[in-house]
């Protein structure tokens, strides 16, 4: 019996080394590379000060750039809350917090090139419509939107769950 307990612990140790590397490399380099962090209410929001650049591929195989950022309060397109042009704020799911497609690409930062407004703009990937809901209560006060768009996709209200 002791054979066979010391064969068990010989045979687990590498197993046990690759999964604590694994996990080691989860948290020191991967971390980086997540755009989303924990949040207390949210239970995860994109992260604030977040930089994303790749060439991605579509599916005619064609590469293109993508850019996409966060600013301090996660948004991917904060505008001023100051100014007296109408402010439109975008609350969305992974359609809007989208990593496939640069900031100026997006549909919104199309609403910020082709209109006389303040873009306003967050999202991200899982979000239900009760997240996007505390979201706006949020920062609805501070923005105070003249438009308010919840972008939705037909998983949002099976992701409240």
């Amino acid at each position: 019996m002791k054979r066979f307990a010391f064969w068990t612990v010989l045979l687990a140790l590498p197993l046990l080394v690759v999964l604590a590397s694994a996990e080691l490399f989860g948290r020191i380099y991967a971390a980086d590379k997540r755009p989303y962090q924990y949040d207390q209410t949210l239970g995860w929001a994109p992260k604030p000060h977040f930089q994303y650049r790749a060439v991605h591929t579509d599916a005619l195989g064609n590469e293109y750039p993508v850019n996409a950022a966060t600013d301090s309060h996660g948004f991917r397109a904060w505008g001023n809350v100051d100014a007296a042009r109408p402010k439109m704020l975008f609350v969305g799911d992974s359609f809007t917090g989208d990593l496939n497609m640069s900031d100026t690409d997006a549909y919104f930062g199309y609403v910020a090139r082709t209109m006389d407004a303040e873009v306003f703009a967050v999202g991200a990937g899982g979000y239900g419509t009760l997240q996007e809901l505390m979201l706006i209560e949020r920062f609805a006060p501070t923005i105070k939107p003249d438009l308010l768009i919840v972008q939705f996709c037909e998983n949002d209200f099976a992701n409240n769950s």
